[in-house]
């Protein structure tokens, strides 16, 4: 039980990028349809759309003629194909047994928009988010489902990028390093502790220093010592506060503790700092 609650703060401890938050909603699903072997209705002519259309198997096998490229393409279990706008098809053929799901969606950033049409096998996330879908044993409300579905269709549509980002490496910030930055932001006039960092991250702190070491070139106790110079150089220059108040407010015992510390770090005592300021 502990493991699995580790897991949990693991899982939901982290913030989420803009880029993250971009592709999710430049993603706007039009509709959703599921077809399986006792379904009859299936549309053999061929047509087109003005929006993008994705098509998984499920089960079974099935194929797919495409006019405009004289080309006919066969799906596999699991795998999918996401048919472009305009782009001339028709279901041909199926084994008896087959399933299938199929998410209509446009991308209202203009982004995604390709001409070319794309076939794949669903990443292991994906195929799990659709499995939960077509059980048929949950108790999802129209609100549940669209999110569902909208996160099938965004990891499709921008499969090839999101891929690249995870195998580069380079300037890839980790989720701790992200919630390290961001806490720091958010409390900058807070005299924060590296236990603050190790409770809100809920990592040890051998861990996270090996983190930021990796992603910035540092640790957090040179983080929290540039955070908390941060703080009393800002009340040095804009207040005329003591230092024996701004020794409290940037979380040292006295005023000549933090003297020497500025001192120290800042190769000037904070007096001097400030009217220098002025």
């Amino acid at each position: 039980m502990e493991q699995s609650r580790k897991n949990l703060y693991q899982q939901f401890n982290c913030i989420y990028d803009t880029e993250d938050a971009r592709r999710f909603t430049s993603i706007k699903v039009l509709r959703s349809s599921y077809a399986g072997k006792d379904y009859v209705g299936i549309d053999y002519s061929e047509h087109k759309h003005s929006f993008n259309e994705i098509h998984i198997s499920l089960s079974g096998k099935m194929s797919y003629y495409f006019a405009d490229k004289n080309e006919t393409i066969c799906l596999s279990c699991n795998e999918y194909i996401d048919i472009p706008p305009n782009m001339r098809h028709r279901f041909t053929e199926s084994v008896e047994s087959f399933e299938r799901f199929v998410i209509a969606y446009e991308n209202v950033s203009g982004g995604v928009s390709e001409k070319n049409l794309k076939k794949g096998v669903l990443p292991e996330s994906v195929l799990t988010t659709v499995d939960l879908l077509v059980s048929g044993q949950n108790q999802f409300d129209i609100y549940d489902r669209y999110a569902l579905i909208r996160s099938v269709a965004t990891r499709i549509a921008y499969k090839n990028e999101i891929e690249q980002i995870k195998g580069d490496s380079s300037g890839y910030l980790s989720i701790y390093t992200g919630m390290i930055l961001r806490y720091l932001f958010d409390n900058k006039m807070v005299p924060l502790t590296a236990d603050n960092l190790i409770r809100y991250c809920n990592c040890c702190a051998r861990h996270l220093n090996r983190v930021l070491n990796r992603d910035l070139g540092t640790n957090m106790r040179e983080m929290l010592k540039k955070h908390r110079l941060d703080l009393i150089s800002y009340y040095l220059q804009n207040s005329d506060k003591p230092l024996k108040e701004i020794a409290e407010l940037s979380g040292f015992s006295n005023e000549y503790t933090m003297s020497r510390f500025f001192t120290k770090e800042m190769k000037t005592p904070p007096g001097k700092y400030r009217r220098s300021s002025v």
